[in-house]
């Protein structure tokens, strides 16, 4: 809660907003939280950082100086080089970001047909891009040994929800443990005294019970969700506590998206909207004192300027030179 109220405090335009995300980048290149002991997590955990940061620097630009190409170039660019490095969630977040903010920047009226239909082909086209990337893995062409192990877990490497429920089984580890206390949890940072959860863990893993393994170290209840960790270390009441911060979150990011094309700001915006989804879903539950306190101010921040217009540097590009504001029936 302090680090949010002091970054809201600080992060108060474009050129606070985009100089922390430079400040962050140098951090990430002097140091690093994650470990690093292999090709995957070196690109996951110290290149991605990054190159995120990078790439919020270098959208912002060339969006501020209305150079659409400019700014797909670098989103799709990105997107494809994480997936292509064993980084999916982010490579898919960058992706869907430079979609969004493609359409919303066309004089293109949406209707609930016309998103339906953008949802089937969207459907159809991403199964098969994913048919290829999964030919690309298994013939060593794209990603790494990470991916290629994910793969052989699964009877069928050619459906994406396999894929995912072996990527993260701590999910459906943390629905047992919810389903076993429900309703004050099993406390903070609680360990699974029994291992019961670590071995349904392994059961997506395809991995075989290690006793010696485990006497090395006490393992918490395994989530990898923000949202199921809240419920695990609080109860039903920390659930709806984080799960109504994340409405909030999503409506001001929402109403920023379908609005406000001409803030300067909007590329990072829609990525920090988008990928707030993935996070509360499938991020851990450190992440909510990590990284949740600056994405919240800085979109609490862009929605204060944009509704009350205070900040000068937030309206800096020329309307003129912006499609005219989408029809969205909002």
């Amino acid at each position: 809660m302090i680090s949010f109220v002091v970054l809201f405090k600080v992060l108060r335009g474009y050129n606070d907003i985009l100089f922390y995300f430079f400040l962050v980048m140098l951090k990430n290149i002097f140091y690093t939280d994650d470990i690093v002991d292999s090709d995957m997590t070196f690109f996951k955990f110290k290149m991605v950082p990054i190159l995120s940061s990078a790439v919020y620097l270098l959208s912002a630009y060339f969006y501020r100086r209305n150079n659409m190409a400019g700014v797909m170039a670098v989103l799709l660019g990105y997107s494809l080089t994480c997936l292509a490095f064993d980084s999916r969630s982010t490579g898919v977040v960058f992706f869907l970001s430079a979609i969004v903010i493609y359409f919303f920047n066309r004089k293109i009226e949406i209707t609930r047909a016309k998103v339906v239909l953008f949802a089937l082909v969207a459907l159809v086209i991403f199964q098969i891009a994913y048919i290829f990337y999964v030919d690309g893995v298994l013939a060593g062409k794209i990603g790494g040994e990470h991916a290629r192990t994910q793969m052989s877990r699964v009877s069928n490497p050619y459906n994406p929800l396999q894929l995912l429920m072996t990527g993260r089984g701590e999910t459906f580890a943390a629905v047992t443990a919810i389903n076993d206390k429900p309703y004050f949890g099993h406390g903070s940072w609680a360990t699974d005294k029994t291992l019961k959860y670590y071995q349904i863990l392994l059961m997506f893993h395809d991995e075989e019970f290690n006793a010696n393994k485990v006497m090395e170290a006490d393992y918490l209840i395994p989530s990898h969700s923000i949202l199921l960790g809240a419920w695990i270390n609080c109860g039903i009441g920390g659930f709806f506590a984080v799960l109504l911060l994340l409405i909030y979150l999503l409506k001001m990011g929402f109403h920023l998206i379908r609005n406000a094309q001409h803030a300067a700001l909007y590329p990072v915006i829609v990525i920090l909207t988008i990928g707030l989804v993935w996070a509360f879903a499938f991020s851990p539950f450190q992440q909510l004192r990590f990284s949740i306190p600056a994405t919240g101010a800085i979109l609490l921040s862009s929605y204060y300027d944009f509704i009350y217009d205070e900040d000068e540097g937030y309206d800096e590009m020329e309307l003129a030179q912006l499609p005219d504001p989408i029809k969205t029936g909002y």
